[in-house]
């Protein structure tokens, strides 16, 4: 088939599966979630960065969830955009409008759905960084992995059980939600809430719209201090913003293991997390998960009378994309311009002869 000034664009191609190095993501279930001096002064539609809803838990239905967010990594937990970080998302999940431009906020609630994972969304590092970028001017030290539950019942029949798929940089950890890193039960406290519907059976609470906390109204009956497993506390549904982790790394270089994963596995690379509770022969019984997968990279082509530009959108920005051309369907693959290697959203211009062409890229550390 003959293309007169057209492109014909691949599905991204995976390149050379390289190992990536020693090095795996610590889960730390040790925080407490209540920061001290927690203060929920802020308006968060005066916020940069938008407003905008993100995919709350269906408390009001008291449907069980689970949720994974990339959040700001500090380090000092009490700092004011990592708490600004978690009233924003308790706000987004118990279905309020908050901002989710991080770029523009650090503080912005950043949902990992199921394809958007970038190689630094849980990145902890020893220097100053942002979204991977190490040149910038930011009191950020990177991100870290946040896994938010939702379930009904009591807290202490659940467990989080979180895994990495064809990973050698990220571990697993499989712990119950109630606790910390050492087994102690965490109180509930403003990121960590517990609801009772009262007589009448529907939940007339909600977030206050400015200040992000959790709010009692009518009959119900909120719970957000005490210890959850009180046989006082009657409530129907709780959810927690819950345990954190993260690679640490001292030096930009740092930053390669990942590189080299992410450059091997692709799309194969899964992160997940499962909320679920043991039955009476033992066995772990899911009642609720999510799991993300590396950010697919993908070719655009924008043509003119005299050459083609090629541009990868999406996929890696830490990665580099080189691209592949044949002249027919049964053609055989080459590299354009030596294999030469391109930044994501960067254009790499091609000569056009107007006839039929197949492109596709690879990425690579």
């Amino acid at each position: 088939m003959k293309m007169n000034k057209f492109l014909t664009v691949l599905a991204l191609a995976v390149g050379c599966i390289v190992s990536a190095s020693a090095g795996t993501i610590t889960i730390v279930n040790g925080e407490n979630d209540v920061e001290a001096g927690y203060t929920p002064g802020f308006a968060p539609a005066s916020m940069p960065g938008g407003g905008h809803p993100i995919n709350g838990f269906d408390i009001i239905g008291g449907q069980p969830g689970a949720r994974i967010f990339s959040a700001p990594y500090h380090q000092s937990a009490s700092d004011s955009t990592v708490v600004q970080n978690r009233s924003l998302t308790m706000l987004g999940l118990s279905g309020g409008i908050v901002p989710t431009d991080r770029l523009s906020n650090p503080a912005a609630v950043h949902e990992l759905m199921q394809s958007n994972l970038l190689l630094q969304d849980g990145v902890a590092t020893a220097f100053h960084s942002w979204v991977g970028k190490t040149n910038i001017s930011t009191l950020q030290y990177g991100h870290r992995f946040n896994f938010s539950l939702c379930g009904t019942g009591r807290v202490s029949a659940y467990w989080n059980r979180i895994t990495a798929v064809n990973s050698t940089n990220y571990s697993s950890a499989f712990f119950p939600v109630g606790t910390n890193g050492s087994g102690t039960e965490i109180n509930f406290g403003p990121n960590f809430m517990a609801l009772n519907p009262g007589p009448n059976g529907v939940s007339d609470s909600s977030p206050d719209p400015v200040t992000g906390v959790y709010t009692r109204g009518g009959d119900d009956i909120l719970y957000s201090s005490g210890s959850p497993s009180d046989p006082s506390k009657n409530y129907t549904v709780w959810w927690r913003l819950g345990a954190v982790g993260g690679i640490g790394i001292n030096s930009p270089s740092g930053f390669d293991p990942l590189r080299r994963e992410f450059a091997g596995q692709g799309t194969n690379l899964v992160i997940r997390s499962e909320l679920g509770m043991f039955d009476s022969q033992s066995n772990f019984v899911v009642v609720a998960s999510h799991e993300v997968v590396a950010a697919t990279a993908k070719i655009m082509a924008v043509n003119d009378s005299n050459s083609a530009r090629l541009q990868v959108v999406g996929g890696q920005d830490l990665l580099r994309y080189s691209f592949e051309m044949k002249p027919s369907v049964g053609g055989t693959w080459s590299p354009l311009n030596g294999g030469s290697l391109h930044l994501s959203g960067v254009p790499f211009i091609t000569p056009n002869d107007g006839g039929e062409a197949y492109f596709r890229c690879r990425h690579h550390p």
